[in-house]
């Protein structure tokens, strides 16, 4: 299952990075990810089973 989800999210950012490429503007584009990514990380730290990079990046997931 978790193949199918990570096949699933690389397609979709191949199709927006190179399929759509046409339809992003980016001089429009003001979300900055450090405001996702950055408590996630900080989550999946603090919320896992034990502390192994395999555990902490399914909690990150």
């Amino acid at each position: 299952m978790k193949v199918v989800y990570i096949a699933c999210s690389f397609t979709t950012v191949w199709m927006i990075y190179s399929k759509f490429k046409a339809t992003y503007d980016g001089n429009h584009d003001t979300f900055r990810v450090e405001f996702l990514v950055v408590p996630t990380a900080i989550l999946a730290f603090l919320v896992n089973h034990d502390f192994t990079p395999l555990e902490v990046g399914f909690c990150w997931d």
